[in-house]
């Protein structure tokens, strides 16, 4: 999420401070959901799209390379 803001154009500072502050909230609320919270951030619904938010989520899209990673370490 962090990544996907500073990307359009928000400063990595401020970036930060929304995903760290989402995170504080759902670490001291055992029902909260950073996904649903950050969702709904409104500096985060400004600058991205639900589906780019969704992206985010997306575990292949963070394994993607994973087997280039493989073929560079020979395993």
């Amino acid at each position: 999420v962090l990544l996907a803001l500073v990307e359009k154009g928000l400063q990595r500072e401020e970036a930060y401070k929304i995903v760290q502050e989402s995170a504080h909230q759902v670490w001291n609320n055992p029902e909260g959901d950073f996904r649903t919270l950050i969702s709904q951030h409104p500096q985060v619904t400004q600058s991205l799209s639900p589906e780019e938010i969704n992206a985010c989520f997306d575990p292949h899209q963070h394994l993607r390379n994973l087997d280039q990673v493989y073929q560079r370490l020979s395993i």
